[in-house]
């Protein structure tokens, strides 16, 4: 069995609230390269060490800068009431993942996608907005 990455533990602003999330690297990345990055939004009431840090995982594997992170009021991040299930706020969560990727330095901001699994996958469409290109692939390295 292949040995993972240890995600890096990173926080973020989205509003008034801290986000916690997990940054994933690729095992090859060099500093001061820029890669293209993935957001990975969980389903329903998913946290970041369930489907959305096993998704930004294997994405990293393949080269990509990954996060997998917790909506405000689940896992580690801030927020009340817990697990509520505020679509708008969520959305919101998503946008600034991506801002927050965007200003990270191993990180291309031209080239971030966002990748929705089963619930995540129903607001991820809704947070489209540049950096997020929509249906263009991406690629690990700029080559």
């Amino acid at each position: 069995m292949k040995e993972h990455t240890v995600p890096i533990d990173v926080h973020f602003r989205s509003g008034e609230i801290t986000v916690a999330g997990h940054l994933y690297l690729p095992e090859d990345y060099e500093t001061g390269q820029k890669r293209a990055a993935v957001v990975t939004v969980s389903p329903g009431g998913g946290i970041k060490e369930q489907t959305s840090g096993r998704y930004a995982r294997e994405l990293c594997d393949r080269g990509f800068v990954a996060l997998a992170f917790d909506h405000r009021s689940y896992g580690e991040s801030e927020g009340y009431p817990r697990h509520d299930e505020d679509p708008f706020a969520k959305i919101e969560d998503i946008k600034n993942a991506v801002t927050y990727l965007g200003n990270r330095p191993e990180v291309d901001p031209d080239r971030i996608g966002a990748m929705g699994i089963c619930g995540g996958g129903g607001y991820t469409p809704a947070a489209r907005r540049p950096p997020i290109e929509g249906s263009r692939p991406l690629r690990p390295s700029a080559e």
